[in-house]
Parts: C-alpha cells; sequence; structure tokens
C-alpha cells in the first residue's frame, strides 16, 4: 500500500508502461482490497467504542451494535479500516472527543482507498488504450511581428494604456 500510495500521482498522469506493470499493479490492488474478517472488524471496533464511555450494554445489545458496523464496514479491507480508527482518535481530527457512527468510519474508511481509486483508474486507461493527458511540451514562442499579424488578421487591434494604436 505505501507504494501505490507514494506513487499515486504518478499513477495520475504517467500512463502505465506495460502489461506487466499493469497486471503487478492489478495483482496488488486485489490484495489491497480483500475486505476484512467480520471477526476482525468487530474486534477493532470494540476496541474503538471501548475508549468511549459506556454504561451497562446487555450482550443482546452488544450483538446488534457489532451487527450494525459488520454491515457498514464489510467492503472495507482492513487496513483502511485501521487507518480510519486511527484518525478517528487522533489529534487531526477535530470530533474525537465524540463516540463515532458507523458512517464516520465507513466514510474515511473510503477516504482512505483514494490511492487504490487512482490506481484502478491507471488501470482502465491502459485496457482502453488511452494515455492520460500529459502536460503538453513547451511550444517556441512566436515573434511580436507575426502575433501582431495574427491579430490584424483576427480584426483586433492592441491598444496600450491611454488609449493609442501601438
Amino acid at each position: 500500500m505505501e507504494d501505490i500510495t507514494r506513487s499515486w500521482r504518478d499513477l495520475l498522469h504517467t500512463p502505465l508502461a506495460s502489461k506487466i506493470e499493469r497486471d503487478a499493479l492489478e495483482e496488488a490492488m486485489n490484495k489491497l482490497y480483500t475486505p476484512a474478517p467480520a471477526k476482525w472488524i468487530t474486534g477493532r471496533i470494540a476496541s474503538l467504542l471501548a475508549q468511549y464511555f459506556q454504561g451497562d450494554i446487555s450482550e443482546g445489545m452488544m450483538k446488534s451494535i457489532a451487527d450494525d458496523w459488520y454491515h457498514e464496514l464489510k467492503d472495507f479491507p482492513a487496513w483502511s479500516i485501521a487507518k480510519a480508527v486511527r484518525w478517528w482518535i487522533g489529534k487531526d481530527n477535530p470530533d474525537r472527543r465524540k463516540k463515532p457512527m458507523t458512517g464516520d468510519i465507513a466514510e474515511r474508511a473510503q477516504k482512505e482507498l483514494g490511492p487504490l481509486i487512482v490506481a484502478r483508474a491507471a488501470i482502465n486507461r491502459f485496457d482502453r488504450g488511452h494515455v492520460p493527458l500529459i502536460a503538453s511540451q513547451p511550444r517556441e514562442r512566436i515573434s511580436k511581428e507575426r502575433a501582431d499579424e495574427i491579430m490584424a488578421q483576427a480584426g483586433f487591434s492592441v491598444k496600450k494604456f491611454g488609449g493609442s494604436d501601438k
């Protein structure tokens, strides 16, 4: 994941060089997209929620809460959920003192998938044979005389401040 995260900007602008590179990227992505197991999700969320005050909650209620969290997070890989949880309780989250809702962690877990979304787009461009937009090569500047000629042909005249032509 660190390699994809480091290279996501390149994946936006630089086409994949070969089918081998494309296939290696897809293989890595497939591993990284593997959803977390149910037991892992409920355990991770239990440890998150334990950091916030809880009164006596029945076992049945805890199971219902765990089911809600699993339903919301079941499609996310463990690493994105873990990063979302660490972000939620970390100093960069202004709401860290509030107990999170299922959607709060799911929203952040989705953001953590950003580099993989960029990688998927690079693979799709390769598969369609498209080359991403690359900054154009610098062009040779034209002379002032040629610019004036082009402007005149288009029916424009250059005016300077003060209202006089040329």
